[in-house]
C-alpha cells in the first residue's frame, strides 16, 4: 500500500513485547527526544534497549550504530552496521552524518564496499509476463482468473481495475466508480472480484472529503459490474485505511487495515465486521488463506498466522537472519510463503518454506533481487507453478521529492518459476 512507508517507525508501538520494561514506542520517543537535545548518552541507552527488542528491523540497527558512533564507540558501531549487508542482506544508507566519525576507518570502508556489492548483486530467474502500456497507474494488486486466463490489475492513481486477457491485451474493467484499489481477490468459483478501496492524495482528483472512503466492492468477475459496496467500519482506535484483500474457500473475505487490524465479511452477510482488533498488528498488508490459516503480512515486521474463526494471531517463527519488515505482497505455494518486500533495500522476493504446522519457517531463499525492471514491487499471485507479480508499480516515483514524473514507464509484471 503506497502510504505504508510513513508508518514504519510509528509502528514500533504496535508490536507486542513480552517482559519488557518499556514499550518500543516509549523507547523510540525517548531516543528522539534525547537526540534532539544532543544528549547522546541517553540516546544510546534508549537505542540499545530498542535494538535488543528489534534486532532485525533495519532502521533500528542503523540508528543503533549511529548512536554508538556518536558516543565514541566506533568498533561496535561498525560491527552493528556490518550485520545489515552480511547477515540480514539489507543495504543501508551510510551517508548519515551520525556516522561521519567512522569514515576514515578501514573497517567502515569495508562495510561501504559490502553495501555497494549488495546493491549491485542480481538474483533472478524471472521473465516478463506482460506489460501494461500506460504510464502513471501505480499498479498495486493483481488477481488471476483460471476460467478465462485473464489477469486483473488495480491502479491506485487512476482509480480503476484493468483486465489483461490471455493474449496480453489490456482493457479498462472498472473505472472511476471506485477510489484507490489496494487489494484484489478473485473468488473464481462464485465469479466475484473483491476490491478494497480507499482514498488518499495519491489518486487523481483527490479531495479531502474523499478520505471517508474505506470500502469493499463486490464486482461481477465477468462483466465488471459493481454489484454491491460494503462500508468498512471504523475500529475502536478510530483509524482505518483499507489495504489487502483475500478470500477463503468458503467465500469469507478478509480485509486488512493499514493501521493494524483486520475485518471480515462472512458469506451472505450484509455488513463487514471487525475481526482482528486494533493494536494486534503493526500495519496489515496483503493476506492469503492456506492450510486453514489466514497469513497476514505486517509492514512493521512479522508475518502473522491468524485463526480464521477466532481472529487470534501468532507470529510465524522465521529464520534468525531473515528480515521480514517491509513486506507488502504475500502469496502461498506448495508449503511456502512468498514475500514481496519493498520496504527494505534492495527490494526483493523471498520464498519461505514452512514446517507441517504452518507456524514455523524451516528455510528461506531470495528468488528475485535487483532485477533491472524492478521499480517498487507490490503484490503477486500464484498461477500454476509460477509467481506472477507486479515489479514496476512506480509509487516511489510519486513519493520522491520532487516527484520523478520524467522516469515513469509502462507497468511491468514479472513471472518467477517456483519449480526449477
Amino acid at each position: 500500500m503506497v502510504m505504508r512507508k510513513i508508518l514504519v517507525l510509528a509502528l514500533l508501538a504496535t508490536l507486542p513485547v513480552v517482559a519488557a520494561t518499556k514499550t518500543p514506542q516509549q523507547l523510540y520517543n525517548e531516543a528522539v527526544a534525547a537526540y534532539k537535545n544532543k544528549d547522546y548518552v541517553t540516546y544510546l541507552n534508549a537505542m540499545s534497549e530498542l535494538y535488543a527488542l528489534r534486532p532485525k528491523l533495519p532502521i533500528v540497527v542503523a540508528s543503533y550504530a549511529g548512536a554508538l558512533a556518536l558516543n565514541g564507540r566506533p568498533q561496535e558501531a561498525v560491527a552493528a552496521l556490518r550485520r545489515l549487508p552480511e547477515q540480514l542482506q539489507v543495504a543501508t544508507d551510510l551517508t548519515d552524518h551520525d556516522l561521519d566519525s567512522l569514515r576514515s576507518r578501514d573497517d567502515f570502508r569495508a562495510v561501504e564496499s559490502e553495501v555497494a556489492e549488495l546493491r549491485a548483486k542480481r538474483i533472478t530467474s524471472s521473465v516478463v509476463a506482460f506489460r501494461i502500456p500506460q504510464k502513471g497507474l501505480i499498479t498495486e494488486s493483481i488477481a488471476y482468473d483460471p476460467k478465462s486466463g485473464a489477469y486483473f490489475v488495480s491502479s491506485v492513481r487512476k482509480r480503476k481495475i484493468l483486465r489483461i486477457d490471455r493474449h496480453g491485451v489490456t482493457h479498462d474493467f472498472v473505472t472511476k466508480q471506485i477510489y484507490a484499489v489496494d487489494g484484489l481477490a478473485l473468488d473464481a468459483r462464485r465469479r466475484i472480484l473483491w476490491a478494497g478501496s480507499a482514498a488518499y492524495p495519491m489518486i487523481e482528483g483527490f479531495k479531502p472529503e474523499d478520505e471517508k472512503e474505506n470500502a469493499l466492492y463486490r464486482i461481477d468477475a465477468d462483466s465488471g459490474r459493481i454489484v454491491k459496496r460494503y462500508e468498512v467500519p471504523v475500529p475502536a482506535n478510530g483509524k482505518v485505511l483499507v489495504d489487502g484483500v483475500s478470500v477463503a474457500p468458503d467465500g469469507t473475505v478478509y480485509i486488512s487495515n493499514t493501521f493494524g487490524s483486520m475485518f471480515r465479511l462472512r458469506p451472505d452477510a450484509d455488513a463487514i465486521e471487525p475481526f482482528v482488533p486494533p493494536g494486534a498488528m503493526g500495519s496489515a498488508q496483503a493476506s492469503v488463506v492456506a492450510r486453514g490459516i489466514l497469513y497476514v503480512a505486517d509492514y512493521a515486521g512479522p508475518i502473522w498466522a491468524v485463526d480464521p474463526k477466532s481472529g487470534d494471531a501468532v507470529r510465524v517463527v522465521m529464520p534468525p537472519d531473515l528480515v521480514t519488515s517491509g513486506t507488502d505482497g504475500l502469496g502461498y505455494a506448495d508449503g511456502s510463503l512468498l514475500l514481496i518486500q519493498n520496504g527494505i533495500e534492495p527490494a526483493r522476493v523471498v520464498r519461505v518454506w514452512l514446517d507441517p504446522s504452518g507456524l514455523r519457517a524451516t528455510r528461506s531463499q531470495i528468488l528475485e533481487m535487483n532485477h533491472p525492471l524492478m521499480d517498487e514491487p507490490t503484490n503477486g499471485v500464484v498461477v500454476g507453478h509460477d509467481f506472477v507479480w507486479i515489479a514496476g508499480s512506480q509509487a516511489n516515483r510519486f513519493q520522491a521529492e520532487p516527484p520523478q514524473l520524467d522516469k515513469l514507464h509502462d507497468a511491468v509484471i514479472l513471472r518467477t518459476p517456483l519449480r526449477q
